[in-house]
């Protein structure tokens, strides 16, 4: 851990290592030499954690490459890595969405939890950054003051887990950075009880939170998805001041057009402006709080202009027709997707581009030959 995993990895993953060695490896192959640890031995601890397969496919990863290291280092004499012929278990990817019912809640349960001080202090800002900025957990628990910028408004994130990020804010979030006050001594935005330190525990809030709000498995992460999935048609980035991309913050350009965009115009700072309209709202005197959609996906596009909506689609059709670019641009010599009329033929509606309209002839062709 000391010699590779601190000096090549994020402080995250330095974490997550460690609390995999800690309660999974240590326990169940401490006992045992190196050498002396065979495939049966990462099979039955791979098994013994069927529950978590998400958790089992980890901790086999982590000793993979342990292995591999100490063969490296001379550690052990060179041979089969152990783990290299278990067999993984299949991970379920989880889509849980805040609706917006839900968000008038967690902002109801919020205040009443920063008035009685049912929960640590600190909590109910970062929980509020999360459901406001679409970032990560460790972006907010990690937060410097020196990175908050309430002027422009927004924050520079130099080490993220995509490389240095501009976040723009919405007027909810700047409100709720404002009114934080700045410990002596402290220089994280999200202080902990330690003196100097961030606060490192927000799982135990953020449970106390959904507990009072009535919501059922709800991660944290799950702010971020939520957050993602209402930020455009096509799931657009949260990042107003850089490249769209399909998540906040997710490297991953195959999915959405880059360039001048919706993702450019209508970014983090709308979308947080969005949710943070669901999130202070107040319901009416005498209202009842209705069940949202069982938490489904939110319809795309919330929040958004209808016209910025068709532009984005149309971009997209023609970007799929095969004559643009991703930057916006068209590709020489072939016709716009776009021009035409739709025409009722054998049944079905199909696309008709529109030849450009030529000079007729003073003078009819000879017949060839």
């Amino acid at each position: 851990m000391t010699a590779h995993v601190e000096v090549n990895c994020r402080p995250g993953t330095v974490e997550t290592f460690g609390r995999v060695v800690r309660h999974y490896i240590v326990p169940e192959l401490g006992h045992l030499a190196l050498s002396a640890v065979d495939r049966s031995h990462v099979s039955t601890l791979h098994y013994k954690m069927r529950d978590k397969p998400y958790q089992a496919n980890q901790t086999v990863g982590v000793l993979a490459r342990m292995f591999k290291l100490a063969e490296g280092w001379g550690m052990t004499p060179p041979r089969r890595n152990p783990c290299r012929s278990v067999r993984r278990y299949k991970e379920h990817r989880r889509e849980r969405f805040l609706t917006r019912e839900e968000y008038r809640r967690l902002g109801r349960v919020l205040a009443e939890a920063e008035a009685d001080g049912s929960v640590f202090p600190s909590a109910v800002p970062a929980i509020r950054l999360l459901l406001l900025t679409g970032c990560r957990k460790g972006e907010i628990l990690n937060l410097r003051w020196d990175e908050v910028d309430l002027e422009a408004p927004e924050l520079r994130l130099p080490d993220t887990k995509v490389g240095p990020r501009t976040i723009a804010l919405s007027p909810e979030a700047a409100e709720v950075l404002a009114a934080l006050p700045r410990v002596e001594g402290n220089p994280f935005v999200i202080p902990g009880k330690v003196g100097g330190r961030p606060m490192r525990n927000l799982n135990d809030p953020w449970d106390e939170v959904c507990r009072r709000a009535g919501l059922k498995d709800v991660r944290l992460h799950d702010c971020r998805h939520s957050f993602a999935s209402r930020a455009g048609p096509r799931r657009i980035a949260a990042d107003d001041r850089a490249p769209a991309r399909p998540c906040a913050g997710r490297d991953d350009r195959a999915l959405c057009p880059s360039g001048e965009g919706l993702g450019t115009r209508l970014g983090g700072a709308g979308v947080g402006q969005h949710c943070g309209r669901h999130l202070c709202e107040r319901p009416a005197p005498g209202a009842v709080a209705q069940g949202g959609d069982g938490g489904r996906r939110p319809e795309c596009g919330a929040g958004v202009s209808p016209t910025a909506t068709r532009r984005t689609r149309a971009r997209w059709r023609w970007i799929r027709c095969g004559s643009g670019r991703r930057d916006g641009t068209r590709r020489p010599g072939r016709p716009r997707p776009l021009s035409g009329v739709m025409a009722q033929a054998a049944g079905s509606v199909r696309m008709t581009c529109t030849p450009p309209a030529t000079a007729q002839r003073s003078t009819p062709i000879p017949p060839v030959g």
